[in-house]
Formats: structure tokens, sequence, C-alpha cells
């Protein structure tokens, strides 16, 4: 069955690119999401946290606000003074921390924010653990030392602007999400990349998380904005995926439509390529109807190659499907999704700089319509991401030539890389953001 998390992550990975880094368990959505800095009316007397990058931090604080996920969990805690702390969907119990609450934390900072934003927390209250997310891998590059004889564990491997694809236990449809609609003064904004607010706290303890696709919200505390979008109201509070916000002018702005919602699915089709990730896995597949196939990369895959004919199941909408199961039309098996999570590799191969210069012979979209993948005719694929892809989009069509940079490895079928800068002949370049270390995902 479909845990929550796994539902954010396939949310993340079909269409919330780069969403805001406080919505869900370990990171990366949605390619390292951005890393958020929470601006409320007290900020102004915070003072940042003197730690070294990475190493742990004890602190005594009381709670101002919780952030709820568009799917109903507690996700973070808003501290008096601005600071933010991570904890996992489902790890905080309902009613067991209140706003005024005083909570002694354990975690971990990042130093670019000046240790504002805490993971992999200990939360104690009154001297009862709470939550226990020490084990639970913070942004990378600033994880938790290992216990004294233990080595660190392996990087996982993602590359700039990849999103993990969690697409295992992939049973049954997620829940769907409501229409909701919520009014009242804005007590916080979390700053995403770019410095624009990709979540906004309201005074009734609503949670609206914003696409950094989207135009900007142009707010700041204490203003009355109404947010409409999809999400849930549960007893920890209401959470949702802003699509819309009436702002204090009157004005209502559009921001960005979530996607189709992943259904339980079976269909048809050949296979045209096979398609690597930069680090050499084979982990989708593009069919001959345009149709594009994500493949857990630690699952076996013989007899998957161009020509074949293939029946899938698995889950997803339209033209993107996250594979379950993969066989021949007579029933044959090709590919089989494991049960078990994800084992991060022991190591991966060192991605190389890479630059291509080629006509585009197929673009390969997202379900909203944004340039995921780019086949080139020397035979390389580049995947492009977030807000690279968002805003290169419309200038991406087949027979155009394209100039792309990035990291990624050359292989007998062909170079694979993860885009940072594309530029095009009408001088048109697009950079991919920098960010921050990676957050916990909601996209």
């Amino acid at each position: 069955m479909l845990n929550r998390s796994i539902i954010a992550s396939i949310l993340s990975a079909v269409a919330l690119a780069s969403l805001v880094g406080c919505g869900s368990t370990t990171p990366d959505s949605t390619d390292p999401s951005s890393e958020p800095v929470a601006t409320t009316e007290a900020q102004a007397d915070a003072k940042p946290l003197e730690v070294a990058p990475g190493a742990p931090i004890k602190l005594t604080a009381k709670v101002d606000r919780l952030l709820v996920s568009p799917m109903g969990d507690v996700d973070a805690l808003l501290l008096d003074g601005g600071k933010l702390v991570r904890v996992p969907p489902r790890a905080l119990a309902v009613g067991a921390v209140s706003p005024g609450d005083s909570l002694e934390i354990e975690a971990w900072a990042p130093k670019r924010e000046g240790g504002s934003h805490l993971f992999g927390a200990v939360v104690k209250k009154g001297g009862e653990t709470l939550v226990d997310a020490s084990q639970h891998r913070g942004p990378r590059g600033h994880r938790p030392p290992p216990p004294d004889g233990e080595t660190a564990r392996p990087h996982d491997g993602r590359g700039p602007g990849e999103h993990p694809m969690r697409i295992h236990h992939l049973g049954e449809a997620p829940p769907e999400l409501a229409a909701i609609s919520s009014t009242g003064a804005v007590v916080a904004l979390i700053d995403g990349r770019d410095g624009r607010p990709e979540a906004v706290v309201l005074a009734d303890g609503t949670t609206g998380r914003l696409s950094p696709r989207g135009p900007a919200l142009d707010a700041k505390v204490g203003d009355v904005l109404t947010l409409t979008g999809r999400g849930t109201r549960s007893a920890a509070g209401t959470g949702l995926f802003v699509e819309s916000v009436k702002l204090p002018s009157g004005e209502t702005r559009e921001l960005d439509k979530l996607p189709p919602r992943p259904e339980k699915l079976e269909k048809t089709g050949q296979i045209q390529r096979t398609l690597r990730d930069p680090f050499g896995n084979v982990d989708r597949l593009l069919l001959t109807d345009g149709t594009l196939v994500r493949l857990r990369p630690d699952g076996a895959r013989p007899g998957l190659a161009a020509g074949q004919a293939v029946r899938i199941a698995g889950m997803g909408s339209d033209k993107h499907v996250f594979a379950r199961s993969i066989s021949t039309p007579a029933g044959a098996s090709l590919y089989a999704a494991p049960d078990a999570p994800p084992t991060p590799p022991t190591e991966r191969p060192k991605l190389e700089d890479i630059e291509v210069s080629a006509k585009i012979t197929s673009v390969v979209r997202d379900a909203r319509g944004d340039a995921e993948l780019l086949l080139v005719s020397d035979g390389s694929a580049a995947s492009v991401r977030g807000r690279l892809a968002h805003d290169a989009s419309a200038s991406l069509v087949e027979g155009a030539k394209v100039n792309v940079r990035g990291k990624g490895g050359r292989y007998a079928d062909g170079a694979s890389l993860f885009v940072t800068e594309l530029s095009l002949p009408s001088g048109e370049t697009f950079k991919q953001p920098e960010r921050g270390p990676r957050g916990h995902h909601g996209r």
C-alpha cells in the first residue's frame, strides 16, 4: 500500500519538480530542492545559530506554528524567531505539540542558512522523545556524523536537478486531494530559491505550498490572502498545493496547476528506445507512441530492448507511467519492480562535465507540458528539470539546434547528462538556478 511519503514522491516526480523543500520526507523531489528561509514577525530579533557546518546543535525553543503538508501530515515545526525544524511525515502524533509548547531539540543545520533550518531532529517535550529522525539523511553534504565505530552511509548519487523516483509499492492510487480555499492573514512566509516564497502560513494554521514555477506571490506578513488549491483538511490542520491566490488588492493571481492524479493503469506498446540516467543505469523506456515509462534502476530488466512489444502495469496518467511490471504480450515477464525500498549504492561513477551541440530529435514533456528530456541527433539524452525546464520549454522544439552543458556520463549508446545550462541559436540562454542543500520533499 502506498504510504504518504511514497505518494508525495510520486507527485514530485510526475509534476512537482522543485516544489518547496519543507513538504515531506528524505529529499529531491522535486533535483536538490531549494532551501527555504522562514520569515515571521519575530525574525528581526532572531540570531543565527553559531554552529559548524553539519555539526549537531542543541536548543530549547517554543513552537510558533505547525506546518501541514498537502497530504495532511505535520512535516515541519516553525519555532519562535523563524527557525524551521523538519520532521518526517506521520512521525509527530496529532496533538503531541501545540503552538507555545517548549521543546528540546537536537538537530543538524546547513551552513548556508546560518542554522535557520534544522534536519535529522530529535525533538523532546518535557524529557519525552516525540520525534527521532536522527537516522534520516539530511541535505546532501550536511548529514549527521555517524555513530562511533560506524562508517557514513554512501551518497545517494542524485545529480543536479534530479528527483528521487520512489516508485516502489505502486499497489494503489493515492487518495484524491480535495478542493480547498482558505482566507487569513499571513503569519509566516517560507522563502525558497530566487528569494521567492514557496510556502505561506495563514493565521488559521493553513499551510499553502507554492510552486516556484509560477509568478511571484508579492505578499508580506500581515497581508490577508485567500489561497485556493487542492489538499487535505485533517486533525493536524489544513495543507494545500496553492493554485491561485487572491491578493489584498482584490487581484486573483493564478499560480500553477497540479498534474493529473496518478492512477493505476495498464497499457501496451512497443519500445522505441531504452534510456540511461547519467550514471549509466537503464531507468526509462520511450515507447513508439511517445509514452515515457520509468523503471527502478535496481530492478532486473532482461529482454527490454528497442523493438520489443510490451505490456506495462503500474501507476501514472496519459503518457507518463511508473512501471510496476512489464511483460511480453504473451505474458513472459521482462521486468518487475522490487518490493523493498531502494538500497543506496555503495558507490557511483563520477560524473563528468559534458557539452553537446546537436539538433533536437524528440522533446519528451512531463504531465504539465514542460520539457523533461531532450533526445538529440548525436544519440545523447539530456534531462532538464525545475526552473530551467519551465523557462526553456516553449523554445524547445524538434529540429531546433541546441547546446547543452551539464554533468553526466558517456556510454556506447550516447551521452546522458543533467542539464545545468542550455542555449539556442537565437542567443537565448537558460541556466538552472543555484540552490541550497537538499531539503525534505513533499513536490
